[in-house]
């Protein structure tokens, strides 16, 4: 099974977030079902959350293809968090994944629907300007790639668990990590969740793997054959982008440990300098 869960009903645990400061807001307003419209016409869907009273504050900006009301992903939770400590929210379903529009093609959109992004969220009335991008996996993956795009209004990311090269993260040894990137491709190969329950590891051709969870979109065919390119031909990752970032990071090892607070410029995104033992990554 995915490591991330699926929309199957299964109760879970509220989320509760530890926090060593006060909160600055007393109550939290949700602004919901807010569209913002990339540069090609594609509506990304998302939820707002604000603090209350309002005013314009600095926005944190999450950008994931988990459903941003999914349970058990605890969404919601971590945006009143954010909410409380004085800073805006938003919540975004990525492109093809949930409530938004277009195919979902891991890392092809990214950098440019996260700067579209950015610029509306920037705009808005109940933002002063400046916008951060927090996550871990996959939309710790969105947090650079937005960084990468360049816009002014980012001040800076924390990302975690996650690497900006494609290939030494889901292949080991010239071999694609069927366990681990194989099951999250599969799973992430629909609007909202394949159903891998159905696969059979041990299915062969390796192409045909897909057909009993229903995949019929980009995701698991680009994952495992084309391990250096993204669809289109290009590249599968971004070192040479992060070079010209110069936000702050505040990196993340497993779990979102905080391990270090730098420029991107200096540590190339996390790319290079610090490599922890490889695990699991999207």
């Amino acid at each position: 099974m995915s490591y991330h869960p699926t929309a199957s009903g299964e109760q879970h645990a509220p989320l509760e977030i530890a926090s060593g400061t006060p909160d600055r807001a007393s109550a939290v307003v949700v602004l919901a079902d807010q569209v913002a419209r990339t540069r090609d016409g594609v509506r990304l869907g998302a939820d707002v959350y604000l603090p209350v009273p309002e005013q314009p504050v600095p926005a944190i900006l999450l950008r994931q293809p988990y459903g941003r009301r999914t349970p058990g992903m605890g969404f919601p939770e971590t945006a009143r968090f954010f909410a409380r400590k004085g800073y805006a929210c938003v919540v975004q379903d990525v492109r093809g994944k949930f409530s938004s529009e277009g195919t979902f093609d891991p890392g092809v959109h990214e950098v440019a629907d996260g700067t579209d992004t950015v610029e509306w969220v920037a705009d808005q009335e109940w933002c002063d300007g400046r916008v951060g991008l927090w996550g871990e996996s996959y939309y710790g993956f969105t947090a650079v790639a937005a960084a990468v795009g360049g816009h002014p209004a980012i001040r800076c990311i924390a990302p975690g668990d996650i690497g900006v090269d494609r290939r030494a993260a889901w292949f080991r040894g010239g071999a694609f990590a069927l366990n681990t990137a194989g099951y999250w491709a599969l799973a992430m190969d629909a609007q909202e969740y394949g159903d891998v329950t159905r696969i059979d590891p041990y299915h062969l051709p390796l192409a045909e793997l897909g057909r009993p969870a229903g995949s019929t979109a980009a995701t698991w065919p680009h994952s495992w054959r084309t391990p250096t390119t993204l669809a289109g031909g290009r590249p599968a990752g971004w070192r040479t982008g992060c070079t010209r970032c110069g936000c702050p990071c505040c990196r993340g090892a497993a779990g979102g440990t905080p391990t270090s607070a730098h420029s991107c410029t200096t540590t190339r995104c996390s790319s290079r300098r610090i490599r922890p033992r490889p695990r699991s990554t999207c």
